[in-house]
């Protein structure tokens, strides 16, 4: 089970500096609120301001959006969306944030671009076209 203080650590650890002891203590107070002892959640609880939430909590490798389908009649099918505490993750990043899992950022993209156009020569075609 997650708690309140868990999620916290594994918080500062994931964001590394880019959210302090304070950010992180409310975060986490969010999020448990909507898990509570539970590692699953429905989605319809959320609002769309708390699903962005949930969202970049999922690209930082904490949480994971699953589907479900019942039947409710015959033929017919009723699909649950739920959010799911990657409890495992929480509690080894909140135990050590040198076991984190290199996120991607477009920074980091953009940055390796240019420094392979830096080195490539530029080519301009007959039409004048720099390539």
């Amino acid at each position: 089970m997650i708690t309140m203080d868990t999620m916290r650590k594994a918080l500062v650890n994931t964001f590394d500096g880019r959210m302090n002891e304070v950010e992180a203590a409310n975060l986490a107070e969010f999020v448990m609120n909507f898990f509570g002892y539970n590692d699953r959640i429905l989605d319809n609880y959320l609002e769309s301001g708390d699903r962005n939430i949930f969202y970049m909590l999922e690209d930082e490798g904490l949480l994971h959006a699953t589907q479900q389908e019942i039947s409710i009649k015959v033929g017919q099918r009723w699909r649950l969306n739920f959010w799911v505490l990657k409890t495992h993750v929480i509690e080894q990043r909140a135990t050590c944030p040198c076991v984190q899992e290199e996120t991607f950022t477009f920074q980091s993209l953009y940055e390796d671009v240019w420094k392979t156009m830096a080195h490539d020569e530029p080519h301009v075609s007959a039409h004048g076209v720099v390539h």
